[in-house]
C-alpha cells in the first residue's frame, strides 16, 4: 500500500489539523495533501507513504 485516504469530514477543522500534526511527525510519510476535490470532496486528506 503506497497511498492512504482520511476522510475525516469539513466541520470546524479539528481532525483536519490533528490528523495532518500526527502526520507532519512520522518519518514514514513522504507526503500529505488534501485530496482531490473531485474525488471525495474538501473533507479528505491523501497521504503518500515513503
Amino acid at each position: 500500500m503506497h497511498e492512504i485516504v482520511f476522510i475525516h469530514g469539513m466541520g470546524n477543522g479539528t481532525l483536519r489539523k490533528e490528523i495532518h500534526r500526527q502526520l507532519s511527525r512520522n518519518k514514514d510519510i513522504k507526503f500529505f495533501e488534501d485530496s482531490r476535490k473531485e474525488k471525495f470532496g474538501y473533507g479528505a486528506t491523501l497521504v503518500r507513504l515513503k
